[in-house]
């Protein structure tokens, strides 16, 4: 077993296992390194005299020493390990958070925020990759955006994001891109046919058309963002991978697809609609870049009663417009809330 010197506390061991849960929760203890204990006192490791001064200034019941600890050879995998809350707010902590490249972004309930920098440091040393921790709020607005906060590491914005060999360049602050889709978009990658036209009416930083260029053989893709600064890195991002799809980039709305594809005479073989919360409302415009057929791949969130009740705003749409449709599949790709989905819906639309 390795050792190595550092500072510790000795502290009697009827008082050792509260000064513990004090040091981790104030992110002072070292959990790299095994506590000691003898007959009467336990010793126990930090990360400096100074950290210590503020925390425990009015505490005189221990003394500062320095000794040989054992290194731990596990890895703690459970940030929530290394975290000493209050039940109440220990049962809060989020198991699940996104991570964009260096970046880890975490939603934290209101009461975990006077917590945040614990939280962001235990994340830190959990992941041993990761430079930045950022608490985040729900995606809002047209041009798909958050709130981020800093609460660890590097301050940053820009990284890039690995995943299926391909390499994306992400602002947190200024676009949009969900890590959690890669398997869904190697899902739709796989189903594009050979010289299919292909139409992504949100592209945000381009994932899509970018998976699809690289893992299958279209002809060309059409992408279109409202957001400008998405528009700039999905550009970025074509040249990055060495992409030689036609791809052809459009910093616009959605509602003006129709005279896009009109200009570009290309009508889509498959449109994919990755709009969650609003992609239902552009159903009619997808329709309108349709010559003959086409599938569409809409993504929706809601409970099921929401979900099927748009679905059969759907088939009204297409009804009204001269178009039959009929749903091939719908995946339920993740859980979005309690009672909540994240769906894709596989489409076939055909022009009557």
């Amino acid at each position: 077993m390795h050792t190595t010197t550092s500072y510790a506390i000795k502290i009697d061991s009827s008082h050792a296992e509260h000064l513990r849960k004090v040091l981790l929760q104030n992110n002072i203890l070292r959990t790299d390194l095994r506590i000691k204990k003898d007959s009467e006192f336990v010793f126990l490791p930090i990360t400096s005299k100074e950290d210590i001064k503020d925390t425990l200034s009015n505490d005189q019941s221990f003394v500062i020493v320095k000794n040989d600890f054992e290194i731990q050879e596990t890895r703690v995998n459970d940030y929530k390990e290394l975290i000493s809350l209050p039940n109440n707010l220990q049962d809060l902590l989020p198991t699940s958070f996104d991570l964009i490249g260096s970046i880890i972004l975490i939603k934290l309930d209101d009461e975990l925020i006077p917590s945040q920098s614990i939280i962001g440091k235990a994340l830190l040393q959990t992941h041993s990759h990761v430079e930045s921790v950022y608490r985040i709020k729900a995606v809002s607005g047209e041009l798909r955006t958050r709130s981020t906060f800093h609460i660890a590491g590097i301050k940053q914005n820009l990284t890039i994001h690995k995943e299926y060999g391909l390499f994306f360049e992400v602002n947190i602050d200024k676009t949009y891109f969900n890590p959690r889709l890669a398997t869904e978009r190697m899902y739709i990658a796989s189903q594009v046919k050979n010289d299919e036209n292909i139409l992504d009416m949100f592209t945000g930083v381009a994932p899509f058309p970018i998976m699809i260029s690289r893992y299958a053989k279209p002809k060309s893709i059409i992408a279109v963002d409202k957001n400008r600064d998405a528009i700039v890195l999905a550009e970025k991002n074509i040249k990055r991978n060495k992409i030689e799809t036609d791809i052809r980039l459009f910093h616009d709305d959605a509602k003006n697809i129709p005279d896009i594809i009109k200009l570009n005479k290309t009508n889509p073989d498959r449109i994919i609609m990755n709009l969650p919360f609003h992609a239902h409302d552009f159903f009619l415009q997808a329709l309108q870049c349709v010559k003959q057929n086409a599938v569409i791949h809409l993504y929706t969130i809601g409970s099921d009663d929401i979900i099927s009740e748009r679905i059969e705003n759907l088939y009204d749409i297409a009804k009204s417009h001269s178009f039959s449709i009929s749903i091939q599949k719908k995946r339920e790709i993740k859980t979005y809330a309690p009672h909540e989905f994240y769906m894709g819906i596989d489409i076939t639309a055909k022009k009557n």
